[in-house]
């Protein structure tokens, strides 16, 4: 399977360099919230016929002063609509005049079909710089993500921050995030992401994650859950402290840290199916998230 990287650009928390061809894709621009930064830049790509733009806000940019050039070089102010401060996927309303001929997201990849070693094209121009995926990231320094990233090694190249990546049936896996310390690898925020935060969009500028109110041992083999928390969704649903998680909206879960990416997508107010053992019984429950009081 190969994957497509349009561009050869620039990495994540670091000194952005210069880009002298992006195609179809556009540069933002975003202040650094340090004084005197320097302006932190990344791509992306329209997600719908409405000129919502997506694109990641890098380390240290200020999402509410994002811009991008006109066809003159006058710089562009563009509106948030919504900034996702776990995924720092951020959406943009792109002014119509420069919708036309921007790069536009089409049918997305199943990133679940991905394995290690599947060959990826980093910039299409180049069908000979090829690179691999590695694996899907759930931890980084011993520590849980939030999210399930993608891995994929890289042939001698730079790789901007938003850049989308495509399978070789031209659908959408993802958006780049960052490169690891030696630059030998990019990591890659599924597309999945972008969609979820689309759907969230009319709760605030700020994406609030859900919850359903259970604690987990994330030191055990199985996903169990330790504790349900009382008037919390998961206790009005009958989960119950002991219970093994099998599959979350219809997917399957074997791990704490597979848990923790697919709490991330629960959706405020959407009866999500969640399977469970529960002794020697598979009972199917519903569950419906809320908003998680921290961010209320």
């Amino acid at each position: 399977m190969k994957i497509y990287i349009p561009v050869v650009l620039v990495c994540l928390f670091s000194s952005l360099t210069s880009l002298t061809s992006l195609a179809q894709l556009k540069v933002v621009e975003f202040a650094n919230i340090v004084e005197d930064g320097d302006v932190i830049q990344a791509t992306g790509l329209l997600v719908d016929d409405e000129g919502t733009f997506a694109t990641v806000a890098l380390h240290q940019a200020d999402p509410a002063k994002a811009s991008v050039k006109d066809a003159d070089g006058k710089n562009i102010s563009l509106e948030l609509i919504s900034h996702d401060t776990i995924s720092r996927i951020t959406l943009y309303k792109l002014p119509e005049a420069l919708q036309t001929g921007t790069t536009k997201m089409g049918k997305l990849a199943n990133t679940g079909a991905l394995s290690a070693g599947d060959s990826f094209v980093a910039d299409i121009t180049k069908p000979k710089k090829t690179s691999s995926m590695v694996s899907f990231v759930r931890k980084f320094n011993g520590r849980i993500l939030p999210i399930t990233f993608i891995r994929a090694n890289v042939d001698e190249q730079e790789v901007m921050a938003g850049s989308p990546v495509y399978n070789d049936a031209k659908e959408l896996v993802g958006l780049a995030y960052q490169p690891t310390a030696d630059k030998t690898s990019i990591y890659i925020l599924p597309a999945r992401v972008i969609i979820h935060l689309k759907a969230s969009a009319v709760f605030g500028k700020v994406f609030k994650p859900c919850w359903i109110g259970v604690s987990m041992d994330h030191l055990s083999d199985a996903p169990r859950i330790i504790g349900v928390r009382p008037e919390a969704p998961a206790k009005s649903a009958g989960l119950m402290k002991g219970d093994i998680l099998i599959s979350i909206s219809g997917i399957q879960v074997t791990d704490y840290p597979e848990v923790v990416n697919a709490f991330y997508y629960l959706k405020r107010n959407e009866p999500t199916k969640f399977k469970i053992l529960r002794g020697t019984d598979v009972k199917e429950m519903t569950v419906t998230p809320e908003v998680n009081p921290i961010f209320k």
